[in-house]
């Protein structure tokens, strides 16, 4: 768990909610898009294999980078 939450913290994410249901931890987050790309074959190497992500649309937010940045 630690290496998803440390790889989210990397990506400049913001953890919203941990929760634990069973054998099953939950990560809620909000991660910049740009920040996503190859984001799942990350969390299958720090899950060994086990790790799925949905993505969804949270809102628009002002770029902190320039273009030429990213």
């Amino acid at each position: 768990m630690g290496d998803v939450i440390g790889d989210i913290n990397a990506r400049g994410g913001k953890i919203e909610d941990l929760e634990r249901r069973g054998e099953i931890q939950i990560v809620d987050a909000t991660i910049p898009l740009s920040k996503m790309f190859g984001y799942s074959t990350a969390l299958r190497s720090a899950t060994q294999g086990r790790g799925t992500f949905t993505m969804h649309f949270s809102h628009y937010d002002h770029a902190l980078e320039s273009p030429k940045a990213l």
